[in-house]
């Protein structure tokens, strides 16, 4: 490309590494009169430096190693906001940078960036978006699926996100971050999620007509009485994997092995019964309790719609005897109250396999095992959103004749069968330049730190308290002064209980006390 044609925009121009030999050869001559010239750093901030030349007839020449913006090197902008755009960790890749000696910024640089300038483009950028994407629904009736995700495992997560999804288009709608200080406990937090989301999807005046989620308690409680006019499914692998969870594990026992043949077969029957039936609860019940008498090779007299079995002749099988002790079992499992309730309301229409493809996108910008704080945990999250949304619909990607392309994978939990995978068009990053976009403009409307810092206390004006605001707080010297390790704290429990005098009967501590 001539160079004439490059790109003058700071975050389309192309950067390059450059020695330090290099610039020095290349300043070590005189551009006014071709002497021979003394180079020397003037300074360094960031991954700026600033070079400067003065020959013996005191000509001085500086030369900057990239633009400033007011008096911002872009170069250290432009870097912060490549490192979170593209899901890095900024500890990681300062690291990186400083492991082959790459001069460039600190930790608290990066972090000041983020927080005035970077995670506003982000949140603007998502906006206009989401704008533009609910404005396409409007005017249809939307079949949505929504799901809820923590930020760590159990019941001790500081942060939950909630995602209602398009399943026509398998693009999200909105997203809502709750933090535990704004509901009674973590539980409550994907309820509070599902909330705002609905407020805000249909205040914008999208009409959502089928809604498919697991079986969350809550939100089936809210859904019946809140949100009576959407019909709300469930989503059939969620149940299909606890189905097979219990019955994997009575098929584990020594007794009960003939069940491990049936165990697949049983969560296939799960999808029929529901993609057969059309929405109609009754049916489909039915047709799931008919499994009852197919595994024990009774094919008739299942109920009043479906009487007998679909399948045509079958060849001998592993039955179960009807009525012993495994047969009960299994129908304690496939024939629970709670399960037959929920059976009816599978959904034959979607479902929200596509979500759990986009909590895969959100654990690479936001992994579990780190902690962020509030507005960078949303920020990255919607940085996954925006992600997904550019990249959810790729095709199928073709080879150089026109074939498609596939790869096959062996799967463990089916003792190696192989399974074939569409191979998929590249990943695209358009949002990242979008994102950039925002971050220059956001930096010309704040030129200084302190009017950034101004705007961002306005933004940041109701963000959640944190978990630690009702705890007391204590003085760092007086914590550090009571500070003790286990092994001291065990010699003085070992004191404590010594002998007053001899000949005394030693009293052994108990177990629950030498745990502590």
């Amino acid at each position: 490309m001539a160079d004439e044609t490059y790109d003058k925009r700071p975050e389309k121009m192309r950067k390059f590494i450059v020695f330090e030999s290099c610039l020095r050869t290349l300043m070590s001559v005189c551009m006014v009169c071709c002497q021979p010239a003394n180079v020397a750093i003037k300074y360094i901030r960031g991954t700026l430096v600033v070079m400067q030349a003065t020959c013996p007839d005191g000509h001085l020449r500086e030369w900057y190693s990239q633009p400033l913006l007011g008096k911002m090197p872009m170069g250290n902008l432009l870097c912060s906001s490549a490192m979170l755009l593209s899901g890095c960790s900024p500890v990681k890749a300062v690291n990186f940078l400083r492991a082959i000696n790459i001069v460039t910024f600190s930790k608290n640089t990066y972090y000041r960036f983020q927080r005035l300038y970077i995670l506003p483009a982000i949140n603007r950028s998502w906006e206009y978006k989401q704008a533009a994407l609910l404005k396409e629904v409007q005017g249809r009736d939307v079949t949505a699926g929504g799901y809820g995700r923590c930020c760590s495992p159990g019941h001790t997560a500081v942060y939950g996100s909630y995602s209602v999804m398009d399943l026509e288009t398998s693009k999200i709608l909105d997203m809502q971050l709750v933090k535990v200080t704004e509901v009674k406990n973590s539980y409550w937090m994907e309820l509070e999620g599902l909330k705002r989301c609905f407020a805000k999807i249909l205040s914008s005046g999208v009409s959502i007509k089928t809604f498919v989620t697991d079986r969350h308690t809550q939100i089936k409680k809210f859904m019946r009485d809140d949100q009576q006019e959407i019909t709300h499914y469930f989503d059939i692998w969620h149940v299909g994997k606890a189905i097979m969870k219990k019955l994997d594990k009575l098929a584990k026992k020594k007794c009960n092995r003939q069940l491990t043949s049936w165990v697949r077969s049983v969560v296939n029957h799960l999808y029929w019964a529901a993609a057969s039936s059309g929405g109609r609860a009754e049916e489909c019940r039915e047709k799931w309790l008919s499994v009852v008498n197919h595994v024990a090779n009774v094919h008739t007299g299942h109920g009043d719609i479906f009487k007998e079995c679909a399948h045509g002749p079958l060849d001998d099988r592993d039955w179960i005897k009807k009525g012993s002790r495994l047969h009960k079992e299994f129908k304690e499992i496939v024939a629970s109250n709670g399960l037959i309730t929920d059976i009816g309301r599978l959904s034959p229409v979607a479902q929200t396999y596509s979500l759990e493809s986009y909590h895969k996108v959100v654990i690479y910008f936001a992994p579990k095992s780190v902690h962020f704080t509030y507005p960078a945990m949303k920020g990255r999250i919607l940085l996954s959103v925006l992600h997904f949304n550019e990249n959810c619909k790729r095709k199928q990607a073709v080879t150089k004749s026109g074939e498609e392309q596939w790869t096959v994978s062996y799967m463990k939990y089916g003792n190696g069968n192989a399974i074939t995978k569409e191979v998929k068009t590249p990943i695209t990053y358009g949002y990242v330049q979008d994102c950039l976009v925002e971050v220059m403009k956001m930096r010309e409307e704040f030129p200084t730190m302190e009017e950034a810092a101004a705007n961002m206390e306005k933004i940041n004006s109701n963000l959640p308290p944190n978990v630690c605001d009702g705890f007391e707080k204590k003085e760092k010297a007086a914590v550090v002064a009571a500070r003790k390790s286990r092994f001291q704290k065990g010699a003085e429990l070992a004191k404590s209980w010594a002998p007053e005098r001899k000949g005394k009967r030693i009293r052994k501590p108990s177990r629950r006390l030498m745990d502590r």
